[in-house]
């Protein structure tokens, strides 16, 4: 681990200088007190060193050569920012870095680093511009003070005033995920809502107005090159922001998916997760196109990604991905080979994953459910279709005089938890359903008469029944489900929340329950006009008699005919309630869980508190010794007891996500760096 403080040896006597002792101004007196003197770098044989942990470090001296604005401190044995301390912008608030300008950095076991964050920093740059200026003048004999005219700071105060306009309108479009451009941007058509929205607010502002009519057209910064390059400032800041809090944070998790976008181009999203001022904040940082979905070539992106962010991985103390192979392998997926390099990455499946393989495993399993869920699918096909979904619309008002009208919802394969809405739209509109069906059968269209004549014998009293009984049953998962995708929840309550899933489901595995569900799909039955006897089978099917008394695995070419209540009752209901609880119960068991069921005894307000069996795997994970864990949990114990109480995409889906710290930018900041970004500045800025 990297010490986090580095403790001072005592000095050398023979390193001493002439004229050095302790100062306690905020700078030192030896290094430089004016511009003109230039930086004071002293070249001693030897330098100070402090020990950084178990090491001895000091200052470089060849750090002088990579760094021209560099000057040491002998008094301080501290390095400061010539060009900061003497040329930092008189008007604008860059982000103070009192290290380099007051304090004196001596941090040197991260001088690297911070000496590479300083330099290309926006208040840095500037200082080095105005320190280059400040020499060419200097040498050419003109004065500074032409430069600062009244002529030159009205035209400066002009353009940013315009400038402001156009960051403006780009944010706005950005967090309010608007398209920002046109399809043609001419003066004759819609101009997207980025130049349209730039002229509504020239009708308020005569500056902007007349630079707008009257700046060349390369002079107007509204093209889409100035329009990424100011995205990419506000979201370089809002990632800036997240960033330094993470660095606050000390640690942090790592939550990674991997999808594909409009042009189904592999994109991998990468959030962070992490604890600020006390409260949990998950945040999205970048979109990165996959180079390959192999493991090497993902954990690479992941790397790369956090890098850009100045996020340290080594800081990571979990990774939460989906159940994909190439992610979860225990062998060779991305989880794997990032641990091999932070070991204390600890890999939790994500939660709403497993509830989704939880369902999908049910319907693929239980064959009455297949087949309903393939009726709701057909549903949704037949009416989303604009003359049906006109009828059906209708349909609803003439039947059910509410004031909400309902479409069918399609189904979607990676989503399971999301099925309860379709189900819900469906058990609502039941008679509408019918009648419009009823109406399609009498209409000309031959191929829109045979589908509706189809579905119409396929929405059976069967079919209500199992409507009634997977409408209950998703209607609990889906609260666990909207749970699990909450930014807020903890890992211990989640545990929680499926132990009383689980609880529930089980408790309806009885025979009140089945008459409650077959009560509901009697009642909805007579309101839809659907018969509620039940069609009996045809002709009965006799096993062949060379099958008896053998357990087999492959169809027999022969199904349960669901007839009759009881067939109902044992080939559905209880198969599908029994599929479901013995899966929750078997993808989110202690042993499926592993190191994360810990967490919960972490929770004070928790019963398992402090329960050694649910700690120790945790801190065995963390390099906890069982001895050492039970002293410490004797020592918490006896304390608690005296005690109460796409680039452009990526950042354009950032600003959108993170609006409310888009918003909270300073525009004139956005400006500063943009000026100091831009090489090609066509209007003056500072």
């Amino acid at each position: 681990p990297v010490p986090a403080l580095c403790e001072e040896t005592r000095p050398d006597p023979l390193l001493s200088v002439p004229g050095s002792g302790t100062n306690n101004d905020s700078t030192s007196s030896d290094i430089s007190q004016t511009p003109h003197e230039g930086p004071r770098r002293p070249i001693l044989v030897k330098y100070r060193a402090k020990k950084c942990g178990i090491q001895m470090r000091s200052f470089n001296r060849r750090w002088y050569e990579q760094y021209s604005w560099l000057e040491y401190s002998a008094d301080k044995d501290s390095v400061f920012c010539f060009a900061c301390r003497h040329f930092a912008h008189p008007g604008r608030q860059f982000r103070k870095e009192t290290a380099f300008t007051q304090d004196g950095f001596s941090t040197w076991v991260k001088a690297t680093q911070s000496f590479h964050t300083h330099n290309v920093s926006a208040g840095h740059k500037y200082a080095m511009d105005a320190w280059s200026e400040f020499k060419l003048r200097k040498e050419s004999g003109s004065k500074i003070s032409n430069a600062l005219s009244e002529g030159h700071s009205k035209t400066v105060r002009e353009n940013r005033e315009y400038m402001r306009a156009v960051v403006e309108a780009l944010r706005y479009t950005a967090c309010q995920t608007i398209a920002q451009r046109g399809h043609r941007e001419s003066e004759t058509s819609n101009r997207g809502n980025f130049i349209e929205l730039l002229h509504v607010i020239g009708k308020f502002d005569k500056t902007v107005e007349s630079k707008i009519a009257n700046n060349p057209k390369n002079a107007k910064y509204t093209h889409h090159d100035i329009q990424d390059e100011l995205v990419d400032i506000m979201a370089n800041m809002v990632r800036e922001q997240i960033s330094r809090e993470v660095q606050e944070a000390g640690v942090f998790a790592l939550i990674v998916d991997v999808s594909k976008d409009v042009s189904k181009k592999e994109q991998v999203s990468v959030a962070v997760r992490y604890v600020h001022n006390d409260e949990i904040w998950e945040e999205f940082l970048h979109f990165t196109p996959a180079d390959g979905l192999d493991a090497n070539s993902l954990l690479t992106t992941i790397k790369q990604t956090l890098r850009k962010c100045n996020i340290d991985h080594n800081r990571c103390i979990g990774q939460c991905y989906d159940g994909a192979a190439v992610m979860s392998g225990c062998n060779n997926g991305v989880q794997e080979k990032f641990r091999q390099e932070v070991p204390q990455a600890l890999y939790v499946h994500c939660h709403a994953h497993r509830l989704n393989l939880v369902l999908v495993d049910c319907v693929n399993n239980v064959e009455p459910a297949g087949e309903f869920f393939e009726i709701v699918q057909m549903l949704h096909n037949f009416f989303s279709g604009s003359v049906v979904l006109s009828i059906f619309m209708k349909k609803q008002k003439e039947l059910q005089a509410a004031d909400k009208l309902f479409e069918l919802k399609k189904l979607s394969e990676t989503r399971w938890a999301c099925q309860y809405s379709a189900l819900l739209a469906i058990q609502k509109t039941l008679p509408a359903i019918c009648a419009s069906l009823d109406d399609m059968m009498q209409q000309p269209n031959a191929r829109r008469k045979t589908e509706a004549r189809s579905l119409k014998g396929l929405i059976d009293f069967q079919f209500v029944v199992q409507l009634a009984l997977f409408e209950d049953l998703f209607r609990t998962t889906k609260f666990l489900s909207d749970h699990l995708q909450s930014p807020d929840l903890q890992l211990a309550s989640a545990t929680d929340l499926v132990e009383s899933t689980i609880a529930s489901l089980s408790e309806k595995a009885n025979e009140k329950f089945w008459h409650d569900i077959w009560d509901k799909a009697q009642t909805l039955s007579t309101k839809a006009g659907i018969f509620t006897e039940m069609r009996p089978e045809r002709r009965h099917v006799q096993t062949a008699g060379k099958l008896e008394g053998f357990v087999v695995e492959a169809p027999t070419g022969r199904r349960p005919a669901l007839n009759s209540p009881d067939a109902i009752r044992h080939n559905c209901f209880y198969p599908v309630i029994d599929r479901l609880v013995s899966e929750l119960k078997r993808r989110f068991s202690p042993e499926a869980c592993g190191v994360p069921q810990g967490t919960s005894a972490l929770n004070p307000k928790h019963q398992s508190f402090l329960q050694m069996d649910l700690l120790l795997p945790m801190a065995q994970h963390y390099g906890v010794s069982k001895d050492n864990l039970s002293a410490e949990l004797h020592q918490v114990q006896r304390m608690l007891r005296s005690k109460s109480g796409d680039s452009r995409n990526s950042n354009l889906a950032l600003l959108s996500i993170n609006a409310e710290r888009a918003r909270a930018l300073d525009e004139q900041d956005i400006i500063d760096a943009f000026a100091l970004n831009h090489n090609n500045r066509r209007i003056i800025l500072l």
